[in-house]
C-alpha cells in the first residue's frame, strides 16, 4: 500500500510561520498538501519545481497537491509568505531496530541516582555533538552531490530501495537526468511537449524515439491502469538504462570525446 503523508498549509496575509511534518516522510513517499489562501497553480508549481508533482486539484478554494522528494534532509518550500520544511528520511531508517532489551537488577546492585544538575550538563553536551555531527553532515552531503555526475545521481535514485519496481520513480530519475545533464526540463509536460521540446535539440535526434517511446509505455501504465509483470518492468528497466548508455555516448561524442 502507498504511503500517503498529508498535510494542511493556511496562507495567511502578512503573516510568516514555518511547518514542519511531524510524521516521518521517506524518499519517494507521495505526500499530499492542502493549501488555502490566495495564491495560483502557476505559483504552487513554481515553488514545487524542484520535486515530482504527481496532481494538483482546485476544490471548493483549495488547492490539493501531491508530489515526491527524492533529496533526502530538510526540504524547504516557500507558498506565499509561509515556508514548510519537509524533513526527508532515507528509506533505510524504515528498517531500524526496535526492539526493547530489559535488564534485571538485584536490589544490592542498585545504585543512587545521578544528581539532576550532571545529567543536564551531559544532556547539553550530548545536544551540542548532535549539533556539530549535523553542521559536519550537512557540509559533507552538499559537497558530495555537487560532485556527482548526472549518471551517478540517476544510478543513486534507481538503487533507493522505494525506486524498485517504480515506473514513477524510473521516470523522474530519466527526467532529472536530462535536466542536470543537457539542461532540458520535461517535468510537468504532456507527451506532445515533451516531444517538441527534445525536438529542438539536434543531439537526441537519434534517440528520441526511444526516449518518447519509454515514457508513452510508463505514462499507459501509470494512468490507464494497465498492469503490468515483474518481466516487463524489468524490460522497461533495461531499455531505460540503455537509453541512459546512449546518451552518455552521444555526449563524449558531441564534445570531442569528453563526457561532461
Amino acid at each position: 500500500m502507498k504511503k500517503i503523508i498529508s498535510l494542511i498549509i493556511l496562507l495567511v496575509v502578512f503573516s510568516q510561520s514555518v511547518f514542519s511534518s511531524e510524521k516521518p516522510i521517506y524518499i519517494g513517499d507521495l505526500i499530499r498538501l492542502k493549501i488555502s489562501g490566495d495564491t495560483s497553480e502557476k505559483e504552487i508549481k513554481n515553488s514545487f519545481k524542484d520535486f515530482e508533482i504527481e496532481k494538483i486539484e482546485n476544490i471548493d478554494g483549495n488547492y490539493i497537491i501531491e508530489f515526491r522528494s527524492f533529496n533526502t534532509g530538510i526540504n524547504k518550500i516557500k507558498i506565499g509568505n509561509k515556508i514548510i520544511k519537509i524533513d526527508v528520511k532515507t528509506s533505510l531508517n524504515k528498517f531500524k531496530n526496535k526492539d526493547v532489551i530489559e535488564n534485571s537488577l538485584d536490589n544490592q546492585n542498585i545504585k543512587k541516582p545521578i544528581p539532576v544538575t550532571i545529567l543536564l550538563y551531559i544532556s547539553v553536551l550530548f545536544l551540542i555533538i548532535l549539533i556539530i555531527a549535523y553542521i559536519v553532515y550537512r557540509i559533507i552531503k552538499r559537497k558530495k552531490d555537487k560532485k556527482m555526475s548526472p549518471k551517478e545521481y540517476f544510478e543513486l535514485i534507481l538503487k533507493n530501495k522505494s525506486s524498485k519496481n517504480s515506473l514513477e520513480v524510473w521516470s523522474f530519475a530519466l527526467k532529472k537526468y536530462l535536466e542536470k545533464k543537457f539542461n532540458v526540463n520535461i517535468f510537468d509536460k504532456t507527451q506532445k511537449e515533451t516531444e517538441l521540446e527534445l525536438g529542438k535539440y539536434d543531439f537526441f535526434q537519434n534517440i528520441r524515439e526511444d526516449i518518447l517511446k519509454w515514457l508513452e509505455v510508463a505514462y499507459n501504465y501509470k494512468y490507464q491502469n494497465i498492469s503490468s509483470d515483474e518481466t516487463e518492468k524489468e524490460i522497461m528497466l533495461n531499455e531505460l538504462k540503455d537509453i541512459i548508455d546512449k546518451l552518455e555516448k552521444i555526449n563524449i561524442i558531441q564534445n570531442g570525446g569528453k563526457n561532461v
